[in-house]
């Protein structure tokens, strides 16, 4: 009897403890990890992200385009099959998801300008995405996996949630009150709402002119109308200006050259643009823009696309120029003032029926580069 109580007792004491360990030996709970993010940690997060995925839509569109190729033959400048897989990660995983959290703690504790921010950035990611994929997902991608195989929307469907979006934050950055107002965890505009507001409107014209032909000619005035409202001078640009311990991605790429480790570098396609191949006349951005290695050839040449060879200019001298996009606290640019007046200049010539008047395309962006320089 003495030995089955004895018995007893050991097989409590081993359900006890392997209980315990159970709690212990839990690694399905990170304790590291926040349950809920806040709203402060959300923001930079989404516009970090998006900047990065300014430069990953850049990085492979602009060597398809043959605007920079890779300095080794038989690379993506040569029309090889690329996913955009960086671009696609980054839109559904840190983007959306994020922002439509963000969106949802907003409306709870009645801060409506973060919520606007997020429909802000939910609408240019999505204006980058379909202007890569054309139709892609959207009103069912966040889905919190419980559907793997969302729908895609149509392109027109898409730009028609990028417009209700900006006229929703529009309104909601337009408030008077917010209970929690971005500051610091703004990492673009530092917590002006002005500033948001304006590219709320400026994003509406991108988009406005990339349907006009579609939509017909009570867009032109529409795009004017939204320009009106939107960036008055680079000072309103939306950039991310990076760190000197957080590199932006253009200046890692330049950085790496001073080691060696040259991956890409301007295109002949695009110096012979600039050189006067093309246009029988030198553009004096070149020397801004790139660095000549050759000091026996006047001529600034590009990489032969798809072949890696026959250039002259890299994006730095490997010293101290960087070019003004690739200095280190350059900002990564998603939407300036430039190209607002580029906007202005194009509604303007095809709601002339493609006639140039006195506000052509080439007064408005002699215009802006005065105001650049």
């Amino acid at each position: 009897m003495r030995n089955i109580y004895l018995k007893i007792s050991f097989l409590s004491l081993m359900l006890i403890a392997i209980a315990g360990c159970g709690d212990f030996l839990d690694v399905n709970t990170d304790p590291n990890k926040t349950a809920d993010a806040s709203l402060n940690t959300l923001t930079p997060t989404i516009l970090y992200y998006s900047a990065v995925n300014t430069y990953n839509a850049a990085n492979v569109s602009n060597q398809y385009c043959q605007q920079i190729g890779s300095v080794s033959p038989g690379l993506t400048d040569s029309q090889l099959r690329n996913t955009y897989a960086g671009l696609w990660s980054n839109i559904y995983l840190n983007v959306i998801p994020n922002a439509n959290a963000m969106i949802k703690k907003a409306e709870s504790t009645n801060s409506p300008h973060y919520s606007g921010i997020a429909k802000v950035v939910i609408a240019y990611n999505l204006g980058l995405g379909t202007a890569v994929w054309e139709n892609i997902a959207y009103s069912t991608a966040d889905n919190q996996l419980s559907n793997l195989s969302p729908a895609y929307d149509s392109q027109e469907d898409i730009y028609k949630s990028i417009q209700k979006l900006l006229d929703e934050a529009i309104v909601e950055l337009s408030e008077p009150a917010s209970i929690s107002k971005p500051a610091t965890d703004d990492i673009v505009f530092k917590g002006v709402i002005a500033n948001w507001v304006k590219t709320a409107y400026t994003l509406k014209a991108r988009y406005l002119l990339h349907t006009a032909k579609k939509t017909g000619a009570a867009s032109y005035d529409a795009i004017a109308d939204a320009l009106s409202k939107g960036f008055k001078s680079n000072a309103d640009d939306f950039q991310l200006v990076f760190t000197d311990k957080n590199f932006s991605p253009l200046y890692a790429t330049a950085l790496a050259n001073n080691t060696g480790n040259v991956t890409t570098t301007f295109s002949a396609t695009f110096m012979n643009m600039m050189n006067g191949t093309v246009q029988e006349i030198v553009d004096p951005r070149v020397s801004l823009i790139s660095y000549k290695t050759s000091t026996t050839d006047p001529i600034y040449k590009g990489v032969a696309p798809g072949a890696g060879s026959g250039s002259n200019t890299v994006y730095n001298d490997k010293t101290n120029f960087y070019g003004w996009h690739f200095r280190l606290l350059a900002p990564l640019q998603m939407l300036t003032y430039a190209e607002a007046k580029f906007i202005e200049a194009e509604a303007l010539y095809l709601k002339n029926g493609n006639v140039a008047n006195a506000r052509s395309p080439s007064c408005l962006c002699r215009r802006y580069q005065g105001e650049y320089e």
